[in-house]
């Protein structure tokens, strides 16, 4: 791999890790307010999913990827996907560790979320903004 590419996907890389520690923080305080306002995790982790999907489609497509935001009718339904398949898969580890294996509600979204950021990461790399600038 040429010097140039490896220093731009390190760079990429970088500041989506910049954007995700933020979005998982403030997602992770939406997710904690609300399951303390409401008790129930599905409904937490839906605001916690429509706020982390907004936050992260205008600051991974502008700050990391340096997409081309005027595409939002094809960019925007690949999030929302994105985001629906990663929420299901997130839903169903919760309830794993949570039902099954009797981790602590707020430790069990917490180990969670590494995996769903990883695999976020690949997602909107090669589908939601492979088009760009």
């Amino acid at each position: 791999m040429r010097k140039g590419l490896r220093l731009s996907l390190l760079g990429e890389f970088l500041r989506f890790n910049m954007v995700g520690i933020i979005n998982t923080a403030l997602t992770f305080l939406v997710f904690s307010g609300m399951f303390r306002l409401t008790g129930s995790r599905i409904v937490s982790l839906a605001v916690d999913y429509l706020f982390g999907l907004l936050f992260s489609y205008v600051m991974n497509g502008i700050f990391t990827f340096k997409a081309d935001m005027g595409n939002h009718r094809k960019q925007l339904p690949r999030m929302v996907l994105t985001y629906a398949v990663l929420g299901v898969a997130n839903y169903f580890m919760l309830i794993g560790l949570t039902d099954y294996l009797h981790f602590n509600t707020y430790l069990a979204q917490f180990l969670t979320v590494g995996v769903i950021a990883v695999s976020s990461y690949g997602a909107q790399k090669l589908f939601v903004f492979r088009n760009r600038r």
